[in-house]
């Protein structure tokens, strides 16, 4: 049996490597690259959601984040309905405060602010839908002893689990992730 040195070993790995490479890597993509349901759309409506809650103007608040993390984006203008590529639908069917941090004395001192959303994407020159799914966002915020002070931060958490499904819908729609 024929012994190599080691720089012959590695000259050889490294040969191989690079053929390896150059052969292997003609179909591959990073996924989330590509656009997302929306494909070629260049405009997308965003309808005030639907509120099946009983929460007052959940619905004014998650459409105007929804919208409004489109309008950053950039990359899907905003439009009425009946200019729009893509219209973009919610139905808010659950809300629910839980606490679930509570001190010595049995009081809570924690809450989740919990919001399931129905989605569903439609391509109008299609006719057909491109996303159609439940998502769920979430957000924590802590009560304290002062009344308003704690509504105000269930405002806040209301407010960053909007926000944060909002941006959970770019990354499907427009990013692909």
């Amino acid at each position: 049996m024929k012994r190599y040195g080691p720089d012959k070993i590695i000259s050889r790995l490294i040969l191989s490597l690079l053929v390896m490479l150059s052969v292997g890597c003609g179909g591959y993509r990073l996924v989330g690259t590509g656009s997302g349901a929306a494909g070629s759309a260049k405009n997308i409506a965003v309808p005030v959601f639907k509120n099946n809650t009983p929460e007052p103007s959940l619905e004014r608040n998650v459409t105007a984040k929804v919208r409004e993390a489109f309008i950053q984006n950039g990359k899907l203008r905003v439009v009425r309905e009946k200019k729009a590529d893509l219209i973009f639908t919610g139905n808010i069917n659950h809300y629910e405060l839980r606490a679930v941090s509570f001190d010595t004395n049995d009081n809570v001192t924690e809450y989740w602010v919990i919001m399931n959303i129905d989605v569903k994407v439609k391509d109008t020159s299609k006719d057909k839908f491109l996303l159609d799914q439940t998502f769920r966002s979430k957000w924590t915020y802590n009560v304290s002893s002062e009344m308003l002070s704690s509504e105000r931060a269930r405002i806040e958490a209301i407010d960053e689990a909007s926000s944060d499904f909002a941006e959970k819908m770019i990354s499907i729609v427009v990013e692909g992730f």
